[in-house]
């Protein structure tokens, strides 16, 4: 299993303006990976629904150094007319326009057996998560980082595979390296 980054303990209190989005998306292609950030091809398949398009190129480029398959969509319309739905991990945006992140979550839920785990993001603090929907496993703030947030997303879907691997009495080992 490859190392982990070690994850912030808490998130920024104050909101990141819109503004810092633009002026990090003219810089996305300088991008690098954490030297301990390593993938293998077991990497999950992630769907990213964001409004914010210079958010979506961000990510974007962080999944390609990351060696993580990334789908972004700007929208729910996109969402909607995805052909293929083989992500296993979603990343959603909590203020997403007409519906919040949860709201959507919860929607998914319903309409979709595969229990995929979500990662929520915002670029505010969130608070009220005994409120929110049993497939969101994470909320990370955005001014974290694109790897703070690919990282979470690793995690919920390792997480989802030990749980699936129990609940089909399974034998499951954690390797150390």
């Amino acid at each position: 299993m490859s190392q982990r980054l070690s994850k912030p303990v808490e998130a920024p209190n104050e909101t990141i303006p819109q503004s810092s989005y633009r002026d990090a998306s003219e810089s996305w292609r300088d991008l690098i990976l954490p030297d301990d950030m390593t993938r293998s091809a077991s990497a999950p398949r992630v769907l990213l629904i964001d409004d914010d398009p210079n958010f979506g190129k961000i990510m974007i480029r962080a999944a390609a150094v990351s060696g993580v398959k990334l789908q972004f969509c700007k929208s729910l319309d996109e969402f909607a007319k995805l052909q293929s739905r083989d992500y296993e991990v979603i990343v959603l945006d909590y203020d997403l326009g007409a519906v919040t992140g949860c709201e959507l979550a919860r929607y998914l839920e319903s309409m979709d057996p595969r229990e995929i785990p979500v990662v929520l993001v915002s670029q505010t603090k969130m608070r009220g998560s005994n409120q929110w929907p049993g497939s969101i496993r994470e909320f990370v703030h955005k001014g974290l980082g694109p790897f703070a947030i690919l990282e979470a997303a690793f995690e919920a879907h390792d997480a989802t595979c030990v749980h699936r691997a129990i609940g089909n009495g399974k034998s499951v080992r954690k390797s150390v390296n």
